[in-house]
């Protein structure tokens, strides 16, 4: 479990999330409660702050009312009886401004520059589509947290994650891992954990790269949950690639970046000059390269050749044995990479 600092709060929002960090959440994140960031020209507090090494820091206000409602294309929050309206102008530059100033906050403290991010929490609202829809419109939704995204901690942690290495690569380019090492976390930790033990911390989680065509999007996105699902991180075009970003290039670092490289092969696949493009470029760079054919097809001969030396995997249908065997893979490529 995760450690909480700070006193358990009696809110029933606030209890929701302190019981999801403390009891679903890996050892080494700290949850922290009440933080109070002291700048010299003020005092910024958040409901709750969430430490997560290589990823950053997650700054969370929970808005604790039981219910939104959608009326006339608008979207408000209900207080009591009272409908306060959402603006979500005013929460972007609420967010924008405390995360710069809690940036500067720790760089000039601990001389580190962590990843931070703003989180809007309603841990009891159960949102419909129909609210997340509008609500995607107004801002980015990977920066809101509804009451079903509390009760994962695979999904949860796959989003925030997914979040950190969205904003690392929009500002730092390929390097996709936040500066949030375990030097800072044991100094962040030691400001309001006072006499808590130092867990120990794994390194940042195994990253493939899964290449397909996208007649086989679906098929893709359950091979993505099937190995997210055991503890690695799947970097997949286009949803980790934003509209305004370079994609050739993001993908290309991508490739650089993972510990090993995933290819779907079919018919549409191999007669796809971008999944071409990205198993010659995970080829030029020395990955382990693992393919697996998804439908009764017969290779092309590029193919028969280029993967002449690895061993294929079929799974036509999903088999759980073969995904287990995937992970091995990915998680022996990644110690690999690591002893060189």
């Amino acid at each position: 479990m995760a450690r909480t600092i700070g006193e358990k709060p009696r809110e029933a929002g606030l209890l929701k999330i302190w019981n999801f960090i403390n009891r679903e959440l890996p050892d080494y994140m700290y949850g922290v409660f009440d933080p109070i960031f002291e700048l010299e020209d003020r005092k910024l507090e958040c409901d709750a702050a969430l430490f997560i090494p290589h990823m950053g820091v997650f700054l969370m206000d929970a808005y604790l009312s039981m219910d939104m409602v959608l009326e006339d294309g608008k979207i408000y929050r209900m207080s009591g009886r009272r409908k306060v309206p959402f603006d979500p102008e005013a929460e972007r530059e609420k967010m924008l401004d405390r995360r710069f100033r809690i940036r500067k906050y720790m760089h000039e403290l601990y001389h580190f520059d962590p990843l931070v991010f703003e989180m809007t929490c309603y841990p009891l609202v159960e949102a419909t589509e129909e609210i997340k829809n509008e609500m995607g419109k107004a801002m980015d939704l990977d920066h809101v947290l509804f009451s079903q995204d509390f009760e994962n901690a695979d999904e949860f942690l796959m989003k925030v994650f997914r979040e950190s290495l969205k904003a690392r690569q929009q500002t730092f380019g390929h390097y996709i891992y936040s500066e949030m090492m375990d030097e800072m976390a044991y100094l962040l930790y030691a400001r309001w954990g006072v006499g808590l033990p130092d867990p120990e911390r794994p390194e940042r989680p195994p990253v493939i790269f899964l290449s397909y065509n996208r007649n086989d999007q679906i098929r893709a996105w359950e091979v993505k949950k099937e190995i997210e699902g055991r503890g690695i991180f799947v970097w997949r075009a286009p949803e980790d690639v934003m509209v305004s970003d370079d994609y050739k290039k993001l993908e290309t670092d991508a490739i650089i970046d993972c510990d090993a490289f995933l290819i779907l092969l079919s018919s549409a696949s191999m007669g796809s000059e971008e999944v071409l493009y990205e198993f010659e470029t995970a080829k030029k760079h020395n990955k382990t390269i693992i393919p697996i054919i998804i439908e009764d097809v017969e290779r092309t001969e590029y193919y028969k050749k280029n993967l002449s030396h690895i061993q294929y995997r079929h799974m036509v249908n999903n088999d759980a044995n073969v995904f287990n065997e995937i992970a091995e893979l990915i998680k022996e490529a990644k110690k690999k990479r690591n002893d060189k």
